[in-house]
């Protein structure tokens, strides 16, 4: 579990809040028993969802609000017993829910469609979010003056903002900050005040270059420090030898900058230079929103960390798991991750772990909801699952609604920035547009 609080029995996930009882889900609030779902709120027994909210006992659902008991369907609201978009009895719902997930081949037949569905026929909206004012990005929800942002709940007045909210404001440049004022340039800091090119931390206020500190004030670049003020380098100083020390590191920072293997510039006012980062790029968060491949990460500077293969020896095949008996003696298995089986230059890229094994509360849970068993490693899946959101990228776009009952002659002209390439296949529709169509 990466990222995620206040969540009860939950396993191999990314951004699960408040939720209990779900496995292999990314950015999902308040759910239960969820499984292979994404940016769902509120949701009960949904599986293979996206971008869904109080929807139950349902799977193979793309931007469906208040529906119960739906298969390989989209844009539904306060729908129940419908498959494919059509209505359908409840005996037809339980025998095509029972014939899907009767076997490794049709399952795969079915998310492979339901994937083709969300591809060519939903309505996507140009940016997913709610509750906004003056907003400009993806996955935003109830914020205000929030722009080029991704995943932002209850913000106000920030600028590329990534994976923050709790009521954060007048930032710019932040990756998971929450609950607080005039942060830049930082990740990971929390309840903060007027806080600067740092890393991990809460309640600090007026701080500059930390890593690690908690509860620390008018301070310039500590490490691991709790509880304190006005230090430089984890040394205390008085007040006045404080504000003296400080100016004369901005100055030597401006006038004598740090400069890389590469030549790059980096003085005061920006963030630690990349090459001093304890983490290969693709060890991190940004292998998943930025995918890139060994040759770009170091043309960029940045450190890769190469696999290294496994001296354990698997004792199953992937393959072998399509129509394998649930039992316990799978708990003794090591199985061979398919990613790596099939491209193992590739899984590298993702930290495919080579090979897995099953846990027995996992077990359980495949059992319990009849889900096929798994022939790929945890990272894979969630690489797999990450993958299925849109990029941190944004371009510009026009709506490509046709309508002729939506309030506009001929093709909409409407003009925005979505996190939808140009190339893409999807049909993406202004907010106007949408709310006719899908409302």
């Amino acid at each position: 579990m990466f990222g995620s609080w206040f969540s009860e029995n939950c396993s191999y996930g990314q951004t699960v809040l408040e939720s209990k009882d779900c496995w292999d889900s990314l950015f999902i609030r308040n759910c239960e028993a969820c499984f292979a779902s994404v940016d769902s709120v509120g949701c009960s027994k949904l599986f293979f969802g996206q971008n869904c909210s109080q929807c139950i006992d349902s799977a193979f659902l793309f931007d469906c609000k208040n529906c119960q008991n739906c298969l390989l369907s989209y844009n539904l609201r306060n729908k129940n017993y419908y498959v494919l978009n059509k209505q359908v009895s409840k005996e037809e719902f339980e025998a095509t829910r029972k014939n899907i997930f009767s076997s490794r081949a049709k399952f795969e037949d079915a998310f492979t469609h339901f994937r083709k569905l969300v591809r060519e026929s939903a309505i996507h909206k140009f940016m997913t979010g709610e509750r906004n004012n003056t907003v400009s990005g993806e996955f935003i929800y109830s914020s205000k003056n929030v722009r080029n942002s991704y995943y932002i709940y209850d913000g106000e007045n920030e600028n590329y903002a990534v994976r923050g909210g709790k009521g954060q404001k007048d930032s710019m440049d932040v990756f998971g900050v929450h609950a607080g004022e005039l942060v830049y340039e930082c990740n990971n800091i929390d309840f903060s005040s007027n806080c600067f090119f740092s890393v991990n931390g809460e309640q600090n206020i007026s701080a500059y270059y930390l890593v690690d500190c908690d509860h620390v004030s008018n301070s310039f670049g500590c490490v691991s420090l709790r509880k304190n003020e006005y230090c430089i380098l984890n040394k205390v100083y008085t007040r006045e030898e404080y504000e003296k020390l400080y100016k004369k590191m901005v100055s030597e920072m401006s006038s004598n900058p740090y400069a890389d293997k590469n030549g790059k510039i980096s003085t005061f006012g920006e963030f630690f230079p990349i090459e001093l980062s304890p983490h290969a790029y693709n060890e991190t968060l940004a292998q998943e929103y930025v995918p890139v491949t060994e040759i770009e990460a170091k043309e960029r500077g940045y450190a890769w960390d190469s696999f290294e293969e496994k001296n354990y020896t698997p004792t199953k095949h992937w393959k072998d798991m399509a129509e394998n008996a649930i039992n316990d003696s799978l708990l003794k298995e090591v199985i061979l991750c398919r990613a790596w089986d099939e491209d193992k230059h590739g899984a590298q890229n993702h930290k495919c772990t080579q090979a897995f094994k099953i846990i027995p509360d996992e077990l359980a849970m495949y059992q319990k909801w009849h889900l096929p068993l798994p022939q790929e490693c945890p990272n894979t899946r969630n690489f797999k699952m990450a993958q299925l959101r849109n990029p941190v990228h944004f371009w510009q776009r026009e709506c490509m609604c046709e309508s002729e009952d939506h309030d506009h002659v001929g093709k909409c002209q409407t003009e925005f920035k979505t996190s939808y390439a140009p190339e893409r296949p999807e049909i993406i529709y202004c907010e106007k547009c949408y709310q006719a169509e899908v409302i």
